[in-house]
């Protein structure tokens, strides 16, 4: 799926972002920002060192991720 979705820039509708585990929830409009908020809350008060650990982390595979393409010359 996510192949076809980078080759023809076709959009996501929530649902099926959501099956293919994009998205974790998808709200109405209308409630969208007091979840944001909750979320943002509760993200807000966990440990900073683990974040930063996880952003690495994430920023080393797509570091990863981009010399693998280039060597392909995909992209």
């Amino acid at each position: 799926m996510m192949r076809e979705l980078l080759l023809t820039g076709r959009r996501l509708t929530g649902k099926e972002a959501l099956d293919a585990k994009i998205v974790s929830a998808i709200h109405p409009a209308e409630s969208l920002f007091p979840k944001t908020m909750e979320l943002a809350d509760a993200l807000s008060r966990k440990d900073r060192e683990t974040y930063a650990t996880i952003k690495r982390g994430m920023k080393r595979r797509l570091e990863e991720l981009q010399k693998k393409l280039q060597e392909k010359k995909i992209f």
